[in-house]
């Protein structure tokens, strides 16, 4: 018997934002491959009309972008958007960065990436009320839970026991356009950014979160990298640039360039190019960084924390989060260029492909729908 096409509602927020970040880049991925099965319509919808969604509208994709007043008790995301699912009448509600309306007139299904905001001890009162009040009686209403790792499995389990065997784990993909910069990475190296066209450089991605450790990255860079090497380092909001550079010694200042956030094909260039990347993160929910490095088998050094321990791959470098030593030694052997594990780092990297993660995607909507 042929399936139906699921009419999916879409919490697109993520893509309703001057840049595109993780779960956007999740949601896009994954929505690209979710119309190439033919077996969904989606309605996305997101509140802010300045900005447009950052996905094409199609006779199988259309966008409505509405506000509702009451930004301060999350109004939007609480009472409009299952308003408006329920009026175009979808048969599934799906959100895909966390957050998830208690009220729930269309079944729903919510992706939830980690546990990292129930951690913060500086949530105001509003944050603590969603976080720990509000949220756990939503899941307790979700058809689904959907998560990107074991190890976010085992952390959202151990704080909402309720969720005990409820949640999936689906891993996310590697993006496609990433394969024909891992083919053809000569093409590609116009795509550098100038100052980098001649330099050997460390990559480091993610921006000046305290978690992510970029002082960390500095200091590993300035013992252990050449005297004519740079260090990369992405996703810095460009607001933040000036106070970010000024935290930095002056001896090394210099050898730093500093990027916001850039568009995918920059990034992967940057990538194919790196001598390797650092990834000092102490904890996440799934880690793109160490996924897009062994695709181009470019040397990463990570710790085996939170999902990272799933990721480990031919050109992973793993190193325990504080042997600074370690570290150090490891970069230095990645300078004399003695790792080389592109060929089967890179086919390793292609078993993550958002093909297999829509599929399974899909087989969740349809288990929630009992569609056949």
């Amino acid at each position: 018997m042929t399936e139906r096409k699921i009419h999916l509602g879409v919490d697109a927020r993520s893509l309703n934002l001057p840049f595109v970040r993780g779960i956007g880049t999740y949601l896009r991925s994954l929505m690209e491959q979710l119309l190439e099965t033919n077996s969904v319509h989606l309605t996305l919808f997101a509140d802010r009309p300045e900005y447009p969604i950052a996905f094409s509208e199609n006779e199988h994709a259309e966008h409505e972008i509405f506000e509702f007043r009451g930004d301060r008790f999350s109004a939007w995301e609480q009472v409009g958007l299952p308003r408006r699912a329920k009026a175009r009448r979808v048969d599934l509600l799906f959100c895909p960065g966390t957050y998830v309306p208690l009220w729930q007139p269309v079944p729903t299904i919510v992706t939830i990436h980690d546990t990292i905001g129930w951690q913060s001890r500086s949530l105001g009162v509003r944050d603590r009320f969603i976080r720990h009040r509000l949220l756990p009686l939503a899941y307790r209403k979700c058809r689904e839970i959907i998560t990107i790792s074991n190890s976010s499995k085992r952390d959202i389990e151990d704080r909402f026991s309720f969720l005990r065997n409820r949640c999936t784990v689906i891993h996310h993909g590697l993006d496609p356009s990433y394969q024909d910069i891992c083919e053809k990475p000569k093409a590609f190296r116009l795509n550098l950014p100038q100052q980098l066209s001649e330099s050997a450089y460390v990559l480091y991605v993610g921006g000046n979160i305290p978690r992510k450790r970029p002082d960390w990255a500095i200091k590993v860079f300035s013992e252990s990298a050449s005297e004519s090497a740079k260090l990369v380092m992405l996703g810095v909001d460009a607001i933040h640039h000036k106070n970010f550079l000024a935290e930095i010694p002056e001896s090394i200042r210099p050898r730093i360039v500093v990027f916001p956030f850039l568009s995918e094909e920059i990034v992967a260039a940057l990538y194919s190019h790196a001598t390797a990347v650092l990834y000092p993160t102490l904890y996440e929910g799934f880690g793109f960084p160490v996924l897009q490095a062994n695709a181009f088998g470019v040397p990463v050094l990570h710790s085996a924390v939170g999902s990272l321990k799933e990721l480990v791959g031919p050109s992973s470098i793993v190193v325990e989060p504080e042997d600074f030593t370690g570290w150090c030694q490891q970069l230095k052997i990645c300078f004399e260029g003695k790792r080389d594990a592109r060929a089967v780092s890179r086919l390793w990297a292609r078993t993550f492909c958002w093909e297999k993660s829509a599929e399974l995607h899909l087989q969740v909507f349809r288990r929630c729908l009992k569609v056949t």
